[in-house]
């Protein structure tokens, strides 16, 4: 079976030039990291990046109190700000993951999707 690939963005922390993360577009790269299309990362990378490798960001009513987490009962999986509705919070991918304060990952599909 055929499966769609996605995009990737190398060298996401200082020193870890060839390390990439799946990616659903350009815009998830930070400053200084180079986006790589998703034949190159398939044809020259460790691996593929396939959809359930690829994470997207979080969508909540308001933003998370000091001492709350990204759960799957606060928050829902989106692409973007505009997939939160109005009032809603955005959160990108790295951000949730970074924040320390992430027990959810929103992804756009389940393994082998």
């Amino acid at each position: 079976a055929v499966r769609t690939t996605f995009t990737s963005c190398n060298g996401h922390s200082p020193g870890a030039e060839g390390v990439y993360e799946c990616v659903l577009d350009s815009s998830a790269c930070g400053d200084g990291e180079k986006f790589d299309y998703a034949k190159w990362t398939e044809e020259w990378g460790d691996h593929p990046c396939n959809c359930e490798d690829v994470r997207v960001g979080l969508c909540r009513d308001g933003p998370l109190a000091d001492d709350e987490e990204w759960t799957e009962e606060n928050s829902h999986c989106a692409v973007s700000p505009a997939d939160c509705g109005e009032g809603r919070t955005f959160v990108n991918a790295r951000e949730a993951a970074g924040s320390g304060r992430n027990r959810r990952e929103g992804r756009p599909c389940g393994p082998g999707g």
